[in-house]
This record gives structure tokens, sequence and C-alpha cells, in this order.
């Protein structure tokens, strides 16, 4: 299914609120049409392909403290602590919101996710039911679309964000759209002077090479390669100065 086009026209209008609705309505509808009546495996398997399987070790729903550990490095979630606007590339089943939400109440967070069925599990048959309670909170607005156009709009309305988080694949080899300098200036504009950004780059050692080099030639500063423990891959952190 693909991501509903109309997003896009609120969006533009920064009718923030019914580009959520629309999210969320659509996540709705993809769920009762693709995941309602097929087996729990199908849906793990689904949840496997598109998040990489967010650390969990067997199916998902285990390894709670696992899961959210790695969530919370990614999210790089005490940098979010006074954040008033934040913006999250990739919803998922809403691990890293989740550990963003838990530390900052207040804030407002913009989430981008372009499937409807994973967004349909996240917020409708979520393997971690928390996650799902997280993400129906009021100050939350999730944005169904392209993350590159979505965040053009966003830059074209002036938005800034004093903390974002990318977390837009598991590999980003595969996804290299996201990983661009396009994309990564993009965010760079997006970020408020003296904000924080977490980018998930993935086992790769190129990749996470090329990931690091792009945002320092961007112009982030005190950039910081980060391994969570026990789990074998990297998370980019840095500031704009």
């Amino acid at each position: 299914m693909q991501p509903p086009f109309c997003t896009l026209t609120h969006l533009l209008l920064r009718n923030y609120k019914r580009a959520d609705y629309i999210a969320r309505r659509t996540a709705q509808a993809a769920y009762r049409k693709k995941v309602l009546n097929i087996s729990q495996q199908d849906i793990d398997d689904y949840i496997n392909k598109i998040t990489g399987g967010l650390g969990y070790l067997g199916k998902p729903g285990k390894n709670d403290y696992r899961v959210i550990t790695l969530g919370c490095y990614i999210a790089w979630a005490e940098a979010s602590l006074s954040a008033e606007q934040i913006l999250e590339i990739g919803t998922g089943l809403g691990r890293t919101h989740y550990c963003i939400r838990y530390v900052n109440k207040n804030a407002a967070i913009h989430s981008i996710e372009v499937d409807p069925i994973i967004l349909g599990i996240a917020l409708y048959r979520n393997p971690y039911h928390y996650f799902a309670e997280s993400l129906e909170d009021k100050n939350t607005f999730i944005f169904l679309n392209d993350a590159i156009i979505v965040a053009k709009i966003l830059l074209r309305n002036k938005e800034s964000y004093d903390h974002i988080v990318h977390d837009g694949g598991p590999n980003p080899k595969k996804n290299t759209r996201l990983y661009s300098y396009g994309f990564l200036n993009t965010l760079y504009k997006l970020l408020d002077y003296g904000g924080t950004i977490s980018v998930f780059a993935g086992k790769n050692p190129e990749y996470i090479r090329r990931i690091y080099r792009t945002m320092e030639k961007i112009g982030f500063k005190k950039l910081e390669t980060i391994t969570p423990p026990g789990i074998p891959v990297r998370i980019i952190r840095g500031k704009k100065h």
C-alpha cells in the first residue's frame, strides 16, 4: 500500500493534526486489509523484514530490556530532555519514540514513516504494547510519506528541531537515499543551532565511515560513533554549532 498523497497537501498547509489523522486512518485501513487476518508468524516476519529485528533475540515481543536499551541508544534519549520539538525519521514500531517520550513528556514529536503496514502494526498489534500507547500521545504527530519529501516540506515551512533521530532503516546500504549528502544536509538545515542528532549507521564499516564523513563534510560537530553494549551496530551522534 502506498502512503496517501493528500498528506503532503496538509503538510504544505501546516495542518499537522490533519496529516497525523490521515496517517493513523491509513494505517488502520492497511492493518485491516493486510494484517488482521494473517498469522502471527507472518506478522513477525514482516516486522523483521522492515525493522531488521530491533535487537531482540527470537521473536518480536521478547527481550524488552535489550530492545529498549538499543532504542534509547539510537534515540540518544538524554539529549532530548529539554527539547521542545523533535524530528524522528522512521516511526517503525515506535521504539525510539517511546524512549524519547519516556524522558520528555511535553515535546512535540514529528515522526515520519513511509510504510502504512508497519505503522498499522505499531498502532494496532504492536508486540510491545507500551510502544503503541506512547504513540497515542497528544503531542506526537505522525506523517505517513517519503521522509525525503516530508523533510523538504518541513524545511519549506521553516520548522526547526532541537533534536533529530534518524532510524530510517536497518541497513543503510539498502536505503542509501536516506543517508545521502542531500538528505543529511536537509536534516542539518532543520536542526536548530545547539541541537543534537543521532543517526543509526548499521553494521557495515564502509557505510559507517561514509555516513560519518558525509556528516562531517556537511558541518556537524562533535561527532562520535557509539557502540551499544552487546549489539554489533554503530550509532553516530553529532551537534550543530
